[in-house]
């Protein structure tokens, strides 16, 4: 077994040194004699943005774009509350013991959680 793993070791080594050298000989991977002068290359560019400048003109056709000015979101946080706590009023009246006490706690916590959905989900763009 010992006599086996040093013929494949040896065996390894000689196609690694065997593809090293082909590599090294093909055409066009090093500069051949015989061929004229080795290329110089230069290094390559750099290209850079220009430098961004502000002018400041006074007639009326400039050609500059101005974009219209950013819409407010269209929110229903106060039809929303006002639904949230009609609702909350009607179910915690129809659902307590004592109907005012149920009413007032149910419309309280309708509105608020109508207010919030109205504020954050019920948004038109």
């Amino acid at each position: 077994m010992n006599k086996t793993l040093r013929t494949m070791a040896g065996a390894a080594t000689l196609l690694a040194g065997a593809s090293t050298v082909a590599l090294a000989q093909t055409p066009g991977y090093a500069y051949q004699p015989g061929y004229g002068a080795a290329p110089v290359y230069s290094p390559a560019p750099v290209y850079r943005a220009p430098a961004r400048t502000t002018t400041r003109r006074s007639s009326g056709s400039s050609g500059t774009y101005y974009p219209a000015p950013a819409r407010e979101p269209i929110r229903h946080t106060k039809r929303d509350a006002a639904i949230g706590a009609a609702a909350g009023a009607i179910i915690g009246a129809t659902t307590s013991r004592d109907k005012v006490k149920g009413g007032i706690i149910g419309g309280v916590a309708g509105g608020v959680l109508g207010g919030i959905i109205g504020h954050t989900v019920d948004v038109q763009k």
